[in-house]
């Protein structure tokens, strides 16, 4: 969902370009008459809003033109929820060709950046559209899933580096159990015994007990894979060798213990809650 502010059918009065970083941005304001002046706020709340009580009071209530090389992160989202101020997401490499344009516009600076940016608006803002903000629950489904997918990606760079680590010390759990439909039991495994001597000496009951918890219900494919764990060579007896591979593992599996769980408990839910939500004015059957 959307929503459409009233300022949107009035002309702005100011028409200001806004060069953001991360500690403090600079801006360039330009007036109805084409006067212009520099100035710079911190990223903080407190000034942020200031800065945007100054420049309201400088329009007179009337709306204000913004634009910025961004849609999103915590300037935007500060700004976002004033209805006088119109904002005008920019892509960077738009910007850039507009400054080229200029006889030395090519050489950039923080001051200069944000007086081009204000000119741009100024001169095509009878073309632009500006931003409209989704709803509260399609931002923060939006936010989420962006989190989501850089959570998914780690996981995949941690699986790389555990099989990487195991391949030079202990092959034979990606052999038994390195299958993508296998993966949480091969995460339990590593867990337990990272110490491929251990696995050998383990208990029969214990680990027999572990893969049947863990998805193998049929016996006589545990006792297969049993027989073959303690038959298994070691491919290192090098002692300090094993606990250096062994501690690097830990790292790996704890990382990725982390990841499937903060996505299974946290993540996901929150989302099937945003979802819910947004959509639990639908009727129901």
């Amino acid at each position: 969902m959307t929503q459409v502010t009233h300022s949107c059918n009035v002309s702005p009065v100011l028409f200001i370009g806004i060069d953001w970083a991360d500690q403090a941005h600079d801006c360039y304001i330009i007036d109805s008459q084409g006067n212009g002046r520099h100035q710079t706020f911190k990223q903080t709340p407190e000034a942020i809003d200031r800065w945007v009580g100054q420049m309201l009071e400088l329009s007179g209530g009337k709306p204000i033109a913004i634009m910025l090389e961004q849609s999103k992160g915590p300037l935007v989202y500060a700004l976002m929820f004033h209805p006088e101020l119109l904002l005008y997401p920019i892509n960077p490499k738009q910007f850039a060709r507009y400054r080229e344009s200029y006889p030395g516009g090519d050489a950039k600076s923080d001051p200069s950046d944000a007086r081009y940016i204000a000119r741009m608006l100024r001169e095509r803002i009878s073309t632009l559209k500006p931003w409209i903000a989704d709803d509260e629950a399609t931002r923060g489904l939006a936010n989420l899933s962006e989190q989501r997918r850089k959570i998914v990606n780690g996981q995949v760079i941690q699986r790389q580096q555990l099989t990487a680590h195991l391949k030079s010390y202990f092959p034979l759990l990606l052999e038994l159990f390195g299958q993508s439909n296998r993966l949480g039991l091969l995460l339990k495994m590593v867990g337990r015994w990272s110490d491929p001597r251990k696995l050998r000496r383990a208990d029969r009951q214990l680990v027999d007990r572990v893969l049947r918890e863990n998805g193998i219900r049929n016996q006589a494919q545990r006792e297969a894979l049993i027989e073959r764990i303690r038959s298994s060579k070691l491919l290192t007896s090098v002692i300090l060798r094993l606990k250096r591979y062994q501690l690097t593992v830990w790292e790996r599996v704890g990382a990725w213990w982390c990841c499937l769980t903060y996505l299974s408990s946290v993540v996901d839910p929150v989302c099937a809650l945003v979802l819910f939500g947004a959509f639990s004015e639908f009727p129901k059957r």
